[in-house]
């Protein structure tokens, strides 16, 4: 995984295949000769082997993302936890072990701040499809109501009950005040004291 953040190195579909292969138990991303494209096998009884090189996969999203592979990287998670595999259960809490809801919350709370293309609708849907698998579960519900304030900023809100882990997200917008420093000359620094005509 340290070669492929190497900015000297190209990744592609084939290193994706590899990698994949190095952390499933069968072959869930196939190409196909005849047409000419990769095909993500949908009726897989893969599981997960290792959660530690997934996970680390899951977490360089941006390199995929760079090279249009993310996609079928999420089509493969999708593949290994729908409703109908046998091993869901077992490849779920694999992926819930080694955090795979926050490693995606954290991935759209960075992508809404970064300058850069938004993720296309498949990305989207792929990853509410995965969230959706977690989510029975009160952790996995509170965590993306963590994440809503970061994606949807209310522009005019006021805060009407305190918790531990509060936090303000700055943002820009039109109601947004731009500041700037006030210079003080040298001989107005001190208080002067009130005028004693004005008091009563």
């Amino acid at each position: 995984m340290k070669l492929i953040s190497v900015p000297q190195f190209k990744v592609s579909m084939k290193t994706l295949h590899s990698l994949l292969i190095a952390c499933t138990s069968e072959d869930v991303l196939q190409y196909n000769h005849f047409e000419g494209q990769w095909r993500v096998n949908r009726t897989t009884l893969a599981t997960v082997t290792d959660s530690t090189l997934l996970s680390s996969m899951c977490m360089k999203w941006r390199i995929w993302c760079r090279e249009k592979c993310f996609g079928k990287l999420l089509h493969v998670i999708e593949s290994l936890i729908h409703d109908q595999h046998p091993q869901r259960d077992f490849n779920l809490n694999v992926m819930s072990d080694f955090g795979i809801v926050d490693i995606f919350l954290t991935m759209c709370r960075e992508r809404s701040f970064e300058d850069c293309d938004r993720f296309s609708s498949g990305i989207i849907n792929s990853v509410i499809k995965i969230l959706r698998s977690f989510l029975p579960g009160v952790d996995g519900v509170s965590k993306l109501l963590n994440l809503l304030p970061a994606l949807h900023s209310p522009k005019r809100a006021y805060v009407c009950q305190a918790r531990s882990s509060f936090y303000f997200v700055p943002v820009k917008s039109e109601y947004s005040v731009e500041l700037s420093p006030t210079k003080i000359s040298p001989e107005k620094s001190h208080l002067e004291p009130p005028d004693r005509k004005s008091v009563v």
